[in-house]
């Protein structure tokens, strides 16, 4: 998505910074000679403290984007699920099946990557299943199920005798 595309692109951003500031930069003696010992290492705690900060804003990034896929697809099972009441023939139950689970898998991610960030390093790993799961089989055949389903509602809507216009015309 392109929020994860620009986390992505920060964080490539901020490696290459850092690097090139621990590489030509002085970070080893900040401070006056007379005020502290040599080699204070103030500027690597300086260094550090900006890279953790910058790690939060992406963390925060790829965070709010599982909460907001969540809740996008949480709608819309709750939609589909309202429409079908009316047609049901459009969308399959699978199809919208498949919707509330991707948004429980998505709401499930978000928790494990804050229980990731408070400190639960066994919630690395679960927290890198379910964006695999997501990211790599499920958004795919959600999509291509979603694009094959399409044109079938388009067809039903078009022809109908609720539109007046496919009225006339038939």
């Amino acid at each position: 998505t392109l929020t994860e595309w620009m986390a992505n692109l920060f964080w490539i951003g901020m490696t290459l910074a850092t690097e090139k500031l621990a590489q030509d930069f002085n970070l080893e003696n900040w401070v006056r000679d007379d005020m502290a010992p040599a080699e204070d290492g103030m500027g690597w705690r300086t260094h550090e403290i900006n890279f953790i900060g910058a790690s939060g804003v992406i963390w925060f990034v790829d965070a709010f984007e599982w909460l907001t896929l969540s809740g996008l697809f949480l709608c819309t099972f709750m939609s589909v699920r309202r429409w079908r009441r009316e047609d049901a023939t459009s969308f399959t139950p699978r199809w919208n099946s498949l919707t509330l689970f991707m948004g429980l898998l998505c709401l499930l991610e978000f928790i494990a990557e804050v229980l990731r960030y408070q400190g639960f390093d066994t919630f690395g790993p679960v927290a890198i299943v379910y964006a695999t799961l997501n990211r790599l089989i499920l958004m795919p055949a959600w999509l291509i199920s979603l694009g094959l389903t399409l044109p079938r509602i388009k067809l039903q809507t078009t022809f109908t005798d609720i539109n007046p216009i496919a009225a006339e015309l038939a």
